[in-house]
């Protein structure tokens, strides 16, 4: 069994002791611990907000109150966000302020003087936190590392990993990498980063969350289940979408695989069919597409078909790449688009005749799915 760490159970003792519904973070950002949290002793921001929509960050209107120099502060009602009245405890390690206990406190149930009461306990979940900052950067260091381009760099990344418990008799990797659809929004700030457990090592790498995976004893498909449910927690709205890499053997590997994963997280953009995974190992001749890379794959464009994406209508195009990869048919194409077929046989055919294609001949249907789909990948 696990046991539970100094901010949870900090947390606990504040909630039995005042009946407070307790939130600690660590830093401004992550939520690190919460007591029970009954509707009838909280208020909209806690249970809309913090613990529902954005569980991984202070309210801004709250962080005023977040002051490093007072160990203790009372955070007035807000009428506009319907917020009860908190007190703001600083969580400090060798003078710095590390994180916060915001508790939900209208009748100032915690005494004044409880932080000066309560030092050694406070210190220790301040130690806590910077430990485990500290390993979380170690660990993403380490991931970083592992995939480097660099040779020696990846050498000392996969030593440092291989001896990690999770690693240490792995025989199939598998890497794991993930996005949100507004790349503006920071995905390691709605969710995990740097830890390791279960057979998998997460880290932050080109605004990205990654995933090295030990595939003998963990499936990719839950860690992205998991993922997923902590970001609809943090921003229900935002689409993500992950690639995930082909199996590999070894740690020596893991590279290779997240090579893999960055097309197949390419291809899960791309296609957008309702879906928003993309297995490398599923993805059929897009591998080969991915494989030529951006400027070699440009440069194979049949000069027809480039000329096709240069000057045609979208929606003309749309209707060329349904009948192409649909195997011509008309009938549920016409209907998805709420088209007649005529309509599209006619925008086929002047297709045909503007660029000089033969749909009907292999080869130039070959070329134009080719085309077309190295266009949606990489123009």
């Amino acid at each position: 069994m696990r046991t539970p760490s100094q901010a949870q159970l900090l947390a606990e003792l504040l909630y039995v002791q005042f009946e407070t519904p307790i939130l600690i973070t660590a830093g401004r950002t992550s939520v690190l611990a919460f007591s029970d949290q009954p509707p009838d002793r909280t208020d909209s921001v806690r249970r809309d907000g913090i613990l529902v929509n954005s569980p991984s960050y202070v309210p801004d209107w709250l962080t005023a109150y977040l002051d490093p120099n007072k160990g203790l502060v009372r955070a007035p009602a807000n009428a506009e966000f319907q917020a009860l009245p908190r007190t703001i405890i600083t969580i400090a390690h060798r003078g710095y302020p590390v994180g916060y206990v915001f508790a939900v406190d209208p009748d100032q149930r915690i005494p004044s003087d409880w932080h000066l009461k309560n030092e050694r306990t406070l210190t220790a979940v301040g130690l806590e936190i910077e430990l485990s900052k500290s390993q979380s950067n170690q660990i993403q260091l380490t991931v970083r590392s592992a995939l480097s381009p660099d040779p020696a760099t990846r050498r000392v990344g996969i030593d440092s990993l291989g001896s990690l418990r999770t690693f240490e008799e792995a025989t199939r990797i598998r890497v794991l990498v993930s996005e949100l659809d507004d790349r503006e929004v920071s995905i390691s700030r709605l969710a995990w980063v740097g830890s390791v457990s279960d057979g998998r090592a997460w880290a932050e790498l080109d605004d990205r969350l990654v995933a090295i995976i030990n595939d003998d004893e963990h499936d990719p498909i839950k860690e992205i289940e998991r993922l997923q449910t902590t970001l609809r927690q943090s921003r229900p709205f935002l689409r993500t979408f992950h690639g995930v890499g082909g199996q590999v053997h070894g740690l020596d590997a893991a590279r290779q695989s997240y090579i893999e994963g960055l097309g197949a997280l390419r291809v899960a953009r791309v296609l957008r069919d309702g879906s928003s995974v993309a297995y490398w190992d599923k993805l059929g001749s897009w591998r080969t597409l991915v494989a030529l890379g951006k400027e070699r794959g440009l440069r194979t464009l049949d000069p027809r078909v480039a000329r096709l994406i240069d000057h045609e209508r979208d929606d003309n195009i749309a209707v060329l790449r349904e009948y192409l990869e649909r195997n011509g048919e008309v009938e549920k194409i016409a209907s998805e688009l709420h088209m007649h077929r005529s309509t599209i046989y006619s925008r086929l055919k002047r297709i045909e005749s503007k660029y000089t294609l033969d749909l009907n001949d292999a080869e130039d249907r070959l070329t134009t799915v080719v085309g077309l789909r190295l266009a949606q990948l990489y123009a």
